[in-house]
């Protein structure tokens, strides 16, 4: 007891000088740092008040100076030559701010012993289960939103535990596990009835996207139609009736192997017809008379080459095969090329003689391998095609990321030329090659 009056009267003389005040404010964040009262502080610009303070406590004279480096070690030793002799600085300063200072080191240590207890908990809660190996991998290998976690560990840690819990228990659920399709607002509402709790612009639906990526070893996502595919590889749906693809004489299966009647009635009357992801997502297969398809681009062109056919006999417009992309492939075009490439033995692509039509080709040469023909994507056809609209140094930069040993030719041209080509000009040419 005697010893704490003698440390209340001690900051007493301390706070009561307001010379003292720029002396402790550095001095707390030297200890702070550093762990001990040590080290230097300068003070700039010192008042009369801050001059007599140290002057008098040090017994140094500093009525001359205008500025002054402070060894704060010299506090413990002046301290000890005064009646309070035997009180440590340390408690000094805890008692002078009225909070327990812990320097950075030990600070550290406790947070990153705290925060591992609180994610081991979760681990151990979700152990042995598909949703707990991608917060293991996350927390272990620094992956798979494993920033996004600390950071929101340290900004909103009580909203974490349930945000974690959901997408663990997601990951667990997934439709696709029981041969199933469930759209994303009503899965959603099964796993946090809440029919927005996975939506894109939430927590728990970025990091859902991350666990989801780890589990089906997918490539993190990097725009909205590669969540929207990475998502049906899972058995949930989003947008299903707005994202379709056009295509003309194909046959389509049901879940039991059975010839889907709605695609048949297309096939007969010699019609094209819009397939949309739910109707694709009902589908076990699709097939073409030949085992070929054509897959163009541009509806302007898919739609010039369905005339032709519909001026030939119906026996010759049946053996062909059309699929109609809309430029940047979305999911229903996706998901039907993948039923095509499991049936077909070939698929013949062509595109627009732009950065982004040349890209495209890239993407799904890459994504078929020898199936995907690419289809008039020569030199010759490149110069057959040319515009007189030039493209940008940026969007000419864009084919550095073509990979495809076929298209570096047309590549090198395009970067020489920076001229853009379109299938349009080389429309005769394409009907020759079904025809």
């Amino acid at each position: 007891m005697d010893n704490e009056l003698v440390l209340i009267e001690c900051v007493s003389y301390f706070k009561n000088n307001p010379g003292f005040i720029r002396v402790f404010e550095g001095m707390r964040r030297k200890y702070i740092s550093l762990g001990v009262v040590g080290g230097t502080i300068l003070l700039q610009r010192m008042s009369f008040e801050e001059k007599q303070a140290l002057s008098g406590f040090l017994r140094k004279d500093y009525s001359h100076k205008a500025n002054a480096s402070i060894k704060l070690s010299g506090f413990q030793k002046a301290l000890d030559t005064t009646k309070f002799k035997g009180i440590r600085m340390e408690d000094v300063l805890s008692e002078y701010f009225k909070e327990k200072l812990i320097p950075n080191s030990q600070a550290k240590f406790h947070y990153e012993e705290n925060r591992t207890g609180f994610f081991n908990t979760l681990k151990e809660r979700f152990a042995l289960t598909p949703g707990g190996a991608w917060l293991e991998a996350a927390l272990s290998q620094k992956e798979y939103s494993y920033k996004a976690l600390i950071q929101r560990y340290d900004s909103k840690r009580d909203g974490l535990v349930n945000e974690i819990s959901v997408v663990c228990d997601a990951i667990n659920r997934l439709p696709y596990i029981r041969n199933l399709r469930t759209r994303l607002p009503v899965f959603a509402s099964a796993i946090a009835a809440d029919p927005h709790a996975l939506d894109a612009d939430t927590v728990c639906g970025q990091l859902f996207i991350h666990a989801l990526a780890f589990h089906l070893k997918y490539p993190r996502s990097k725009n909205a139609s590669e969540r929207a595919e990475l998502l049906y590889k899972a058995g949930i749906l989003i947008d299903e009736v707005s994202n379709w693809v056009l295509c003309f004489g194909l046959t389509a299966y049901d879940k039991d192997g059975q010839i889907h009647s709605g695609w048949k009635g297309f096939f007969d009357s010699c019609e094209p017809m819009q397939a949309t992801l739910l109707n694709l997502s009902n589908l076990s297969k699709v097939t073409t008379p030949s085992g070929v398809v054509y897959v163009v681009e541009n509806p302007s062109v898919f739609s010039s080459i369905f005339d032709k056919l519909r001026s030939l006999d119906i026996r010759s417009s049946q053996s062909i095969s059309l699929v109609c992309t809309y430029g940047q492939i979305n999911l229903a075009g996706l998901v039907l090329l993948d039923l095509l490439a499991a049936s077909c033995s070939e698929i013949w692509y062509s595109g627009d003689f732009d950065p982004e039509g040349i890209i495209i080709a890239d993407k799904l040469k890459s994504r078929f391998g020898n199936i995907l023909k690419l289809w008039r994507y020569s030199c010759h056809d490149y110069h057959a095609a040319l515009s007189n609209l030039a493209a940008t140094p940026l969007r000419i930069k864009k084919l550095e990321s073509v990979k495809s040993p076929q298209l570096m030719p047309l590549v090198e041209d395009m970067k020489e030329k920076r001229l853009c080509g379109y299938q349009e000009m080389i429309l005769d040419k394409l009907m020759e090659d079904i025809l």
